[in-house]
């Protein structure tokens, strides 16, 4: 955790993490498609009146949810025949015979390897992938901005 973050869980909701943002004007609760939730506060606004504030919102972020739940056009499943190509990087994605996943690059390819052991399909599994592949996005695409600008 950052400073200014922190992690509550709320019955119902599960883990919810709270960011202090000196520029918030208000409080703020976003749902990603994955289910989770953040709270962004204004920098003067205690955690605690943010937690009460989201008790408050607790019907709308299960509603919302649910409604991520339902839509499957959020839920890609990587596995290992799931190949694609960013800017500069071929993606596959390949099983081996150790515990964590792990990111190799090398030759113009990013290599994410799965243990053999592990439920590629599982909804940990899938956000670690997704994470490591947004991860070379933005790392691309400060490249290439930085270039630009």
């Amino acid at each position: 955790m950052r400073d200014g973050e922190r992690e509550l869980f709320f019955e119902g909701l599960g883990n919810i993490v709270f960011r202090k943002n000196p520029r918030a004007r208000r409080l703020v609760i976003r749902v990603k498609p994955n289910g989770q939730v953040s709270v962004t506060i204004p920098y003067l606004v205690s955690y605690r009146r943010a937690a009460l504030f989201v008790e408050k919102k607790a019907d709308w972020i299960i509603r919302v949810q649910k409604k991520f739940e339902k839509n499957t056009d959020f839920k890609t499943v990587f596995n290992e025949y799931t190949e694609f190509s960013t800017v500069y990087h071929k993606v596959q994605i390949n099983r081996y015979s150790g515990v964590q996943i792990r990111k190799e690059r090398a030759n113009g390819n990013l290599t994410i390897r799965i243990p053999e052991t592990e439920n590629i399909e599982s909804r940990e599994i899938q956000e670690k992938i997704r994470k490591i592949i947004l991860d070379t996005w933005r790392g691309e695409a400060r490249e290439i901005l930085s270039r630009k600008l």
